[in-house]
């Protein structure tokens, strides 16, 4: 799996702030859409041994990467690279009940 040193990079903390609502609130929409989707896409993902928990760990990280690449890209030097689909039977990254608060 790739990935970028950004434990180097510090976001301000007005930065981190806005990324912080903007993921919360844009997390209410995104994560009923992939509960809808993964019925869907759940044949193709079973065969490379996905789980719900990764698919929508791996939905957070390009929601938190497409906030990054648009929207702050002025304020963000270093913005988190996309997951690729490739990667996504390695992500451990998980949306915990508590993130967006």
């Amino acid at each position: 799996m790739k990935s970028v040193a950004r434990f180097n990079v510090r976001l301000p903390i007005s930065v981190a702030l806005i990324l912080l609502g903007m993921r919360g609130v844009l997390l209410w929409l995104v994560v009923p859409l992939s509960f809808i989707a993964w019925p869907c896409l759940w044949p193709i993902l079973r065969r490379h041994n996905v789980r719900l928990a990764q698919f929508l760990g791996w939905v957070d990280l390009n929601l938190i990467s497409a906030i990054e690449h648009s929207i702050l890209r002025p304020l963000i030097k270093v913005p988190l690279p996309w997951t690729s689909t490739r990667e996504l039977p390695n992500v451990t990254h998980r949306i915990g009940v508590l993130d967006p608060v």
